[in-house]
């Protein structure tokens, strides 16, 4: 089977060879090349490892050094993360010719809906656009991250920001009230137990007395008077497991529900909602 995805990554690698390497390998650089895409896929260049996994898996090149390029260059390329931009002005509109910058180096001139391939880690964007104001963004890409859609919006130069300071101060009240109600219930079906362990202790030691039958009781009166201990005890702890159930779910949903804005004064970080993907929004400050 792997034999097979060698054959076909092989045959795509032969018919881009010649816009690669102007001429054919030799046998000492494509012994070269396979060490090197080695060094750098450990290194975590995985662009690079894809350029020197291409020219040692050429026809040209022994068949042994050929068949092992061929094979981690189809595994590489399962790994090499990649990016699908949407750049978009305040209204909405699609905006094209968007020239990419990835760490201050180019990347793309304008956006095609073209997955763009980029090395795994800690990458700085740039988003430059004629006549709008730049955002840059720093985005963590994890190997194998294949087609990951991000929204970048743009307004034009001079425009003011949306306001985005009140959002994280809602979100995160939100959040404390969540954890305030799950303590509580954490605490009601604390109590509810404690409650249901005492209500039956206390019917254990008066239930032989309480029975109508029971001749051999020292004292009944106080059998009944534990009777109804265990029963008010009974009656709590069961308040107290509905009570704390109730306010446990309900701290659960709402620190759940809390949004979720990430802000600085420079841009903002907003997760889209919906179904399939959920590409994220970055807004920058203009």
């Amino acid at each position: 089977m792997r034999r097979l995805v060698a054959a076909g990554a092989l045959c795509s690698v032969v018919l881009a060879a010649p816009f690669a390497h102007a001429d054919a390998p030799t046998k000492r650089e494509c012994i070269d090349a396979n060490a090197a895409g080695q060094s750098q896929m450990k290194e975590g260049k995985l662009r690079a490892a894809q350029s020197s996994l291409r020219l040692c898996a050429s026809s040209a090149c022994p068949a042994a050094v050929r068949d092992d390029c061929a094979l981690r260059l189809d595994d590489l390329e399962r790994l090499i993360p990649s990016l699908v931009f949407d750049a978009k002005d305040a209204s909405g509109r699609d905006l094209r010719r968007v020239r990419v910058k990835v760490d201050g180096r180019p990347l793309a001139d304008n956006l095609d809906g073209t997955a763009l391939p980029v090395d795994p880690g800690e990458h700085t964007f740039t988003f430059e656009v004629v006549g709008y104001t730049p955002v840059t963004r720093t985005l963590l890409l994890r190997e194998g991250d294949r087609a990951r859609p991000e929204r970048v919006i743009l307004v034009p130069a001079g425009t003011e920001p949306p306001p985005t300071k009140e959002a994280p101060a809602e979100g995160r009240g939100q959040r404390v009230l969540g954890i305030v109600l799950g303590s509580a219930g954490i605490v009601g079906l604390g109590v509810g137990g404690v409650l249901g362990g005492l209500a039956s202790s206390t019917w254990s030691g008066a239930k032989s007395c309480v029975s109508a039958t029971a001749t051999d009781c020292a004292n009944r009166e106080q059998a009944m008077a534990d009777h109804d201990s265990a029963v008010a005890l009974a009656t709590g702890s069961t308040i107290g497991f509905i009570a704390g159930g109730a306010l446990l779910v309900t701290g659960v949903i709402v620190f759940l529900t809390a949004p979720k804005h990430a802000t600085t004064a420079a841009a903002r970080f907003v997760p889209s909602l919906g179904p399939g993907a959920r590409p994220a929004v970055i807004v920058g400050t203009f």
